[in-house]
């Protein structure tokens, strides 16, 4: 989660390593919190050219996560045009 004060402004997604710990390998997206729909979209494999309105409209992969300030787990849902719908549930990384 990204913010600004109390504000949040987006979110970006890392692949980690290996299996144990909470090592970053790599950035899979980032993406932005519609303030309207309360949620945070991360587009997937989003081509070069489009935003993240256009990539969603065109239906485009993309990661939509409700959220609110007051969630402890926060539950992904993987989207594109002509595929069934996948959820993730993120919890709190406690160490």
């Amino acid at each position: 989660m990204e913010t600004q004060g109390e504000k949040v402004t987006g979110a970006t997604i890392y692949d980690l390593k290996g299996d144990t710990g909470f090592v970053i390998d790599s950035k899979v997206s980032t993406g932005a919190f519609a303030l309207k729909q309360g949620r945070l979209i991360l587009p997937v494999a989003m081509p070069a050219g489009f935003n993240i309105d256009e990539w969603v409209a065109a239906g485009g992969l993309c990661i939509e996560i409700p959220y609110s300030p007051s969630a402890t787990n926060l539950v992904a849902l993987l989207r594109a045009t002509g595929a069934p719908d996948g959820t993730t549930e993120f919890v709190p990384f406690v160490e």
